[in-house]
């Protein structure tokens, strides 16, 4: 059976049974789900029923969801509201990843169908996730510095086109409180850039975020948000650059009952088992790419260990902390651990391209970069309204 959600978004979800993993709803926490069995939907079984309550007035990304906090504390029999069903009762606490019961359906044949859909809202705010990140790669602290801003330019351009991809609005330096450097905000159009499970519920022109970051290097700092759902969502990149090879522990300084949450995920550039195959380019492979002007290169398997015995090689590692906030009932869980993952891939795949472009960079001076910019910015503005959608895609993760 399958049952809609919403008239205008037309989401839909398969029950194969009376009963539904919980995974279906993406968390990963306990949470308080207030579970809503719906009847009197007036339609035999193995038919679509549009079922609309929205309990209380909440913004349009909720209303596809069957009952809120509110729907469910109601009286069993009470109507619910913007629907055709009563409440027959709900549930305590349930954590994600058991089984939730269903009810069954009330149809134009009587009781006892089976097949029901209710839907479980989350009312407990979830935790942050954080994670953090170590690249290490073979470069000095200072030719990282030009190398990144030249690959962010680069890559910028490669995932631009068609309507969509990035919009630089400021590049500028600023100061504030004793700290100075380079501030840019950039918009990413995004539309087609994101799993469908996302798309299905977000309304047109929500699929926009901003992109707001203060580059005090060797300190960085990335926020990203979205107007339409506020402070419901942001990821939060902090990067310190160091000479080393990764083995500081918690170098941005966090709390130790934060630090012990903290997973350490450690990024290996030549490695191509983290690439997959529709990413993976034999031109930005460092396993088999050679610098004519440093001699680096390629990295084989125990690159890092002999890149610590090369005293004729410069290296350096980037500490990037990520920490994904997203407050959406029955997509938070599911969508942290998707950014997190798409995370690692765009660190992977970033790193090995800044790499195997070292050539390209490793000459330049901040000036250089500075006007490359600057003619970035006018080549995205003519470039992201023509041709074809170009660049990184995720699917339905």
């Amino acid at each position: 059976m399958v049952v809609s959600f919403g008239k205008q978004n037309k989401v839909s979800y398969r029950a194969k049974s009376s009963h539904a993993s919980a995974k279906l709803f993406g968390g990963a926490l306990l949470a308080r789900w207030a579970i809503v069995f719906v009847s009197g939907i007036g339609r035999p079984a193995n038919q679509e029923a549009t079922i609309c309550p929205t309990g209380r007035p909440t913004p349009a990304p909720y209303r596809p969801f069957i009952a809120s906090a509110a729907s469910a504390g109601k009286k069993k029999g009470s109507p619910v509201e913007g629907g055709n069903g009563v409440v027959r009762g709900w549930s305590g606490q349930v954590a994600a990843g058991v089984r939730a019961e269903m009810a069954s359906m009330t149809g134009e044949g009587g009781p006892g169908r089976e097949g029901t859909v209710l839907w479980a809202c989350e009312t407990q705010e979830g935790m942050v996730l954080i994670k953090e990140f170590r690249v290490v790669l073979p470069c000095s602290v200072e030719e990282y510095q030009v190398g990144q801003l030249f690959s962010v330019a680069e890559a910028s351009k490669n995932n631009t086109g068609g309507g969509e991809g990035i919009e630089v609005l400021k590049n500028e330096p600023y100061q504030h409180e004793g700290e100075q450097g380079q501030y840019t905000h950039k918009i990413y159009h995004l539309q087609s850039k994101v799993p469908g499970f996302i798309k299905m519920f977000a309304p047109e022109g929500s699929l926009v975020v901003h992109e707001r970051a203060w580059n005090a290097y060797p300190y960085c700092r990335t926020v990203i948000t979205n107007e339409y759902m506020k402070d419901d969502f942001f990821v939060k990149i902090e990067t310190w650059h160091k000479p080393d090879l990764g083995e500081q522990e918690n170098v941005h300084g966090l709390d130790a009952d934060t630090w012990k949450d903290v997973e350490v995920v450690h990024i290996d550039i030549g490695d191509r088992t983290h690439v997959s195959d529709d990413d993976y380019k034999p031109d930005e492979d460092p396993a088999l790419f050679k610098s004519l002007k440093t001699g680096r290169g390629p990295l084989g398997p125990d690159w890092k260990r002999e890149l610590a015995n090369n005293e004729d090689c410069p290296h350096m590692c980037a500490y990037k902390l990520v920490t994904v906030k997203f407050r959406w009932w029955g997509l938070q869980g599911r969508v942290e651990k998707f950014i997190q993952k798409q995370e690692r891939r765009l660190f992977t795949n970033f790193h090995r391209q800044l790499f195997c472009w070292l050539d390209k960079w490793v000459d330049l001076s901040m000036a250089d970069i500075r006007r490359m910019e600057d003619k970035t910015q006018k080549e995205l503005d003519e470039i992201r309204q023509k041709g074809t959608v170009r660049g990184m895609t995720v699917g339905d993760e």
